[in-house]
């Protein structure tokens, strides 16, 4: 009965498993298949095509315009002004009276002098003509002669002073400020204005440490001028120009350790004024091949940086799996990381939103905005800055 009684009981307890392990399994197999019945985890992201660029690494510097036609125009002699030929701002042709100083008194020793010339040179021919009779001597028309140079020489003095007392524009350009009247006293050595030529280019002189490497004649930078900001508005900086270096200086600086460089600037149709500071971009290396990216494309842990490579999906066909692609980022240049190694060109890589990600996940285009580097795929890079103003 004791067998029996354990039996039934065993039995009991087999049947009683078996149900629960069948119901178990059932529950577990309505939990998968409820599981499957939800579409793959997946993330939405924006695209970016990786671009080839031509990189030129470069440094900031800033240069300063100097007019190749500019002098300040000073008076030798006192005077009185007794007429202002120009205004300020005026453009002013070459050979033009500026201020005119008064000169009646030197007119007045001139016509003195004149008078004197026409005197002296009677006595000199009179005395030619008997010297030649043997009528006087070589003393007296040695005399004669020394009298008519010395009073030809005083007029030369004399006009000369005139000259002097009117002042001319050494050749044609813009005049600067100038506060004279007529009737003002003006000494000598007085800064008249400041006369500024009309070239069609204009140079600027800009310096660059002497530990990199030196530029060479011929070859370009790139040229803005500063943005200007006010209370009321910003003035952004201008698109940058093409500049050509002319020359270097000979020796370094022993203050800055930098060498000085010039470089000439079309200036046809751009506005620029003399002793104005500019920004440079001067290129300190040869140009490099390097692949171009968003930065928001970058990720970094702690075996370096990488980015997404995205392949397309063979099952969802709208779809891509991510890839990690380790790579290696050269520098960084207006909202794009330039890539030395570790990707190929025209490659589609994640961008915004690809912290998200993880190597394998079911990833979905966003938006593709436009990725391409400005500059038609050729940038001067940025990798330090020097005010190089002139010396």
């Amino acid at each position: 009965m004791n067998i029996r009684r354990w039996g039934i009981t065993l039995f009991l307890c087999l049947t009683l498993f078996a149900g629960l392990s069948a119901f178990k399994v059932l529950e577990i197999k309505q939990a998968i298949a409820f599981g499957e019945a939800f579409p793959e985890h997946s993330e939405s992201i924006e695209i970016a095509i990786s671009k080839p660029l031509e990189y030129t690494p470069s440094i900031k510097a800033l240069g300063t315009i100097v007019a190749p036609q500019t002098l300040e125009i000073r008076n030798e002699l006192s005077g009185n002004i007794v007429n202002v030929n120009f205004k300020s701002g005026d453009h002013v042709e070459k050979s033009q009276i500026l201020i005119q100083l008064d000169s009646n008194e030197e007119r007045a020793q001139l016509t003195a002098a004149q008078a004197r010339v026409v005197l002296a040179n009677s006595v000199y021919q009179r005395t030619l003509n008997l010297h030649k009779n043997n009528s006087v001597s070589d003393e007296a028309l040695d005399t004669a002669k020394a009298e008519l140079a010395a009073q030809q020489a005083e007029t030369k003095i004399l006009n000369n002073i005139i000259r002097k007392k009117n002042i001319r524009a050494p050749f044609s350009g813009i005049a600067g400020l100038h506060h004279f009247e007529v009737g003002q006293v003006l000494l000598d050595n007085t800064l008249i204005t400041t006369l500024v030529g009309q070239q069609d280019y204009v140079w600027v002189d800009f310096s660059v440490p002497q530990f990199y490497p030196a530029l060479k004649t011929g070859s370009l930078i790139q040229v803005s001028s500063l943005a200007v900001t006010s209370a009321n508005t910003t003035v952004e900086n201008q698109a940058s120009i093409p500049a050509v270096i002319l020359a270097q200086n000979t020796v370094i600086d022993t203050r800055s350790r930098s060498r000085q460089y010039r470089a000439r600037i079309n200036s046809t149709n751009h506005a620029f004024t003399a002793n104005a500071t500019i920004e440079l971009q001067v290129p300190i290396n040869e140009p490099q091949d390097l692949i171009s990216v968003p930065v928001t494309a970058i990720q970094h842990d702690q075996l370096g940086q990488y980015v997404y490579v995205l392949v397309k999906d063979d099952i969802q066909l709208d779809g891509f799996r991510a890839q990690r692609q380790q790579i290696n980022v050269a520098t960084h240049q207006d909202g794009f990381a330039l890539l030395s190694k570790g990707l190929n060109s025209d490659l589609q890589v994640a961008a915004a939103g690809a912290f998200k990600l993880h190597p394998g996940i079911l990833v979905y285009e966003n938006v593709r905005p436009n990725h391409t580097p400005a500059l038609n795929n050729t940038l001067l890079g940025d990798q330090d800055s020097f005010d190089g103003g002139q010396l």
